[in-house]
Formats: C-alpha cells, structure tokens, sequence
C-alpha cells in the first residue's frame, strides 16, 4: 500500500499545490553552480526547514566548502491565480503562513483576493481575507451587462407598459453605475467592491 506523507495527502485531498518556487543556494550560485530544487507551499515549517537545509549542503557538497546559509527564490508558479508576486528574498516563513491562511479560502475567490491587493483596497492579505465578501465578480461582463441585470433585478418589467420597457436607457444606467466608482474593469472582468 502506498503511504504517502500528511502534507502530501492534505494537498491531495484540497487540490493541487498553491505555489511552487524554486529555491536557489545563494553561496552556490555567486560560484558559479546553479544549485536548487522546486519546493511547494504552503507546508508544515519542519518540512521546509528541511527542504532549505537540503538544498544548502547540496551546494557545499558540490561546491566544497561551509557553510552555505543564504538562498534565494529564482523562480515562482502559482497553481491558478497569482495572487501577489513573490520576491527574490521574501521571508519564506511568512511567506508559508500566508498560503496557509489562502488555504482555507475558496479557490474561486482567489480572484477576488488578487483584486483587493492589487487595487490597494486592503491593508493586509488578512483584511483581504476578512472583506473577500464584499466583492462581486462579473465575468465576462460589460457594464451594460450589469445594469441591465440590475434592473432585471430591482424591476419586474412585465408590470411596465411595454412602451417604458423597450426605452429603458442601459448604456446610461450602466454610465452612472460607472461613475459610482465602486466598479473596476480588468479585461475582459468586471468587479464591484461593496466595501
């Protein structure tokens, strides 16, 4: 029977890995020798302290001399959305604690925490977390589109004379709604921040 470790099998039964990095031996590297691995996160913090001293006395190994404390993250692959950049010499501790707490949300809403940081309407990834229900995403969505399930919404048009009806004014409804500022359009996607 196949065992596989605990954080394996958590990974596995959430779905695909978050984030994969890839780790580089920094002393290594200013040698000349390219030493490093593809590592995954979020992970428990013994399995990455593991991980780090691996690759560093790989590079003393190879590179013949200690000790090697000093690595960097050359490279970076989220697994759906990219939710923030990852940075050369990020704190790879706090970095695991905040997929960690990406974790627990939906993967659906990635998106909309990506919205929030990137539009610094948010302070924290945490407030991120905590206003995640305050955006709507329209995907796919113009703001015509938008006004008129807004008045799909609000109105039953069957109880309008059909003359009314017909003449409803979506592109300027969908204007004023625009100029409300509560509405960010990102390609093709629209957002409505109700915060």
């Amino acid at each position: 029977m196949l065992q596989l470790p605990i954080t394996t099998l958590k990974n596995f039964i959430k779905g695909a890995t978050m984030l994969k990095i890839f780790i580089t031996d920094l002393a290594a590297y200013t040698q000349g020798f390219l030493i490093g691995e593809w590592i995954t996160l979020p992970k428990e913090k013994e399995e990455l302290i593991e991980d780090i001293n691996r690759i560093l006395g790989t590079g003393e190994r190879i590179c013949e001399d200690y000790p090697h404390e000093e690595f960097f993250t050359t490279d970076y692959e989220w697994s759906d959305v990219e939710i923030f950049p990852i940075g050369e010499y990020d704190n790879l501790d706090e970095l695991n604690q905040k997929l960690n707490l990406i974790e627990e949300v939906d993967e659906s809403d990635h998106i909309k925490l990506k919205f929030l940081l990137d539009n610094n309407l948010v302070s924290s990834l945490e407030e991120a977390i905590e206003k995640i229900d305050d955006v709507i995403y329209h995907q796919d969505s113009t703001m015509r589109d938008i006004a008129e399930e807004y008045i799909y919404t609000c109105y039953d048009l069957d109880t309008l004379p059909k003359i009314i009806a017909h003449h409803i004014d979506y592109d300027g409804i969908a204007r004023d709604l625009e100029i409300d500022g509560s509405f960010y359009q990102e390609g093709l996607d629209i957002f409505e921040y109700l915060g």
